[in-house]
């Protein structure tokens, strides 16, 4: 069989297109969207949830002597990640302090988009501990609520982190920080 004819009786073969299930019998099952439901799940997946009336409340809670890459507006780190031409040059850096869009009580989840993460993906990966910094207000029951609230996303990388770096093996020994931060700690803005 030529490969027109293979390609062809693929073409031909596609399963009936199907609609996407009416999801919004799902959204009331979620826990309520509150602070207080948010930082009970962050505790339960090993991250730390923190209220702050300013950006200026967050900065003085840093530890010193480390370096510290922000991209929140009006929270200064040491390092100033869009001064940083070269993403390996962020290796170095103890603390990463990223503003997220906002957060899912349901599984402590934040969203971040690209525009959030300065001129380096990388940034809250490389980093040994995380910042996340959101307003309160900005908090979803679920993730069907945060994809309903994302849509289609107007920048070109998108993530859901939840808590610190989290890897087990097969006899399910946990190792907290393997693949990324060791902590996290989330900011909410009041």
């Amino acid at each position: 069989m030529s490969r027109d004819r293979i390609l062809q009786a693929v073409r031909a073969a596609q399963p009936e297109a199907l609609p996407m299930p009416d999801m919004a019998e799902l959204r009331g099952m979620a826990r309520e969207a509150s602070a207080e439901a948010f930082a009970a799940t962050l505790a339960l997946i090993g991250a730390e949830c923190r209220r702050a009336a300013s950006p200026g409340e967050i900065a003085a809670a840093l530890p010193a002597g480390q370096v510290i890459a922000s991209t929140v507006p009006g929270l200064p780190g040491t390092l100033d990640p869009f001064a940083v031409s070269d993403p390996h040059d962020l290796r170095g850096v103890d603390t990463a302090v990223v503003p997220g869009r906002f957060g899912v009580c349901e599984n402590g989840a934040v969203w971040l988009d690209e525009g959030a993460l300065g001129p380096h993906r990388v940034l809250p990966f490389i980093a040994q501990h995380l910042v996340l910094v959101l307003p309160a207000r900005e908090l979803v029951a679920s993730m069907h609520d945060a994809y309903a609230r994302l849509g289609a996303p107007d920048t070109g990388f998108g993530v859901f982190i939840a808590g610190p770096s989290k890897t087990a093996d097969i006899e399910q020994c946990l190792v907290i920080g393997a693949h990324g931060a060791r902590s996290c700690t989330v900011w909410l803005l009041d």
